[in-house]
């Protein structure tokens, strides 16, 4: 399947998760995980929609209220698995991680760096 996309590379708490706008997807079904090439990361569908986050119960723990809605205004689709060293050390050729492991994700990157892997990998 080839996806037209644009690339970019979230960091959360540390560790890198390669992302992708979809701009055309032919025929993806929402939560259905695609590869767009043999080396390309493992990425799952992420439709357009609405949810409810947090829990309007009361006595919730105060960091799960309020509830609200979210709306995702367009599909992407992420990552299904962080980016792990060994995958980053093939697109930039170093490994930034300070708990070094082939398969441990990849942490330690500054952001300048991550968004230099989502280019490479466009």
């Amino acid at each position: 399947m080839r996806v037209s996309w644009k690339p970019s590379v979230k960091v959360a708490t540390g560790f890198a998760v390669f992302a992708l706008t979809i701009v055309a997807v032919q025929a993806q079904a929402p939560g259905s995980a695609f590869k767009d090439c043999s080396d390309c990361p493992e990425m799952v569908v992420v439709p357009a929609g609405s949810f409810m986050m947090g829990n309007g119960a009361p006595g919730a723990p105060s960091y799960e209220t309020p509830q609200h809605r979210v709306t995702i205004a367009a599909g992407f689709a992420i990552g299904k698995y962080e980016v792990t060293q060994t995958e980053w050390m093939t697109v930039m050729g170093n490994n930034p991680s300070s708990y070094v492991g082939p398969t441990r994700p990849v942490e330690g990157m500054s952001w300048i760096e991550a968004q230099e892997y989502a280019r490479r990998l466009a």
